[in-house]
């Protein structure tokens, strides 16, 4: 299996300490992603990583 950047996404701090943000399932070339289980991470702008997960798409 073999990683591949799908998406990269810019945001901002605002206040507090959490914050949230939307990812539409769309991939940077504005295609819709299939089916799976796809791996995120979120860093700083020092590429120091923040947080890291798992997102499972099912498309029906």
């Amino acid at each position: 299996m073999a990683a591949r950047l799908l998406a990269r996404q810019s945001f901002s701090l605002v206040g507090g300490t959490t914050s949230s943000t939307t990812w539409n399932g769309y991939s940077t070339f504005n295609e819709l992603v299939g089916n799976g289980v796809y791996l995120y991470q979120i860093l700083n702008t020092s590429n120091q990583r923040l947080a890291r997960g798992k997102i499972w798409v099912i498309n029906q």
